[in-house]
């Protein structure tokens, strides 16, 4: 709490006389609705992050040990890179990130948590990709999914990655390819 912040709770009790509970769940509501926006801030800007990555390293093979994925990634020329895409209306149907490269389209989910995500987040960009086929019927040749998730996923989660070809970087995996890449590393804030 700032002190400018004492001071207006302090002035609300002792000078209003207004009930301490009811100025201190004013407090508590409005710190919390904060906090909420500095997470949602946080993972929009590991998106643009990621995005510049995507720019960065067009026509390039990456090495898999930044995507937690046994293999070179080759990154396609992308026609653009779009953010915060929705699919349709409903809840889980908007994409963080969404890279066409001709018939090959990138999308990306940024998760920036204290603890590692687990297989409904993973579950929910696989249908995001179901929708995207969907939508691009036999048009559509191949679909790359990456996931960011800032302190990492849990196995369960890494199993259904493995098995369905999802990319994955921890925000070591990131900050190391941003440095590869020619950018800044994320900044350090939590």
């Amino acid at each position: 709490m700032k002190f400018q912040d004492f001071l207006r709770a302090w002035g609300k009790i002792e000078v209003a006389g207004q009930k301490q509970p009811h100025v201190t769940e004013e407090f508590v509501l409005k710190y919390q609705s904060l906090k909420r926006k500095y997470k949602n801030y946080q993972g929009y800007l590991a998106e643009v992050f990621m995005i510049q990555i995507l720019w960065n390293n067009q026509n390039k093979e990456l090495d898999g040990k930044y995507f937690n994925y046994p293999e070179p990634i080759k990154v396609p020329r992308f026609i653009y890179i779009d953010q915060r895409v929705r699919l349709g209306s409903g809840k889980g149907k908007e994409i963080d990130i969404y890279a066409p490269a001709s018939h090959n389209i990138w999308i990306a989910e940024s998760k920036w948590t204290k603890s590692p995500v687990g297989k409904d987040v993973v579950e929910k960009l696989i249908a995001q990709g179901s929708l995207i086929k969907e939508k691009n019927g036999d048009e559509q040749r191949a679909l790359m999914q990456w996931l960011f998730a800032s302190s990492g996923v849990t196995e369960g989660a890494k199993q259904i990655m493995a098995e369905n070809g999802i990319l994955w970087s921890t925000k070591e995996n990131l900050n190391a390819l941003l440095i590869d890449s020619g950018l800044r590393e994320l900044p350090d804030i939590n």
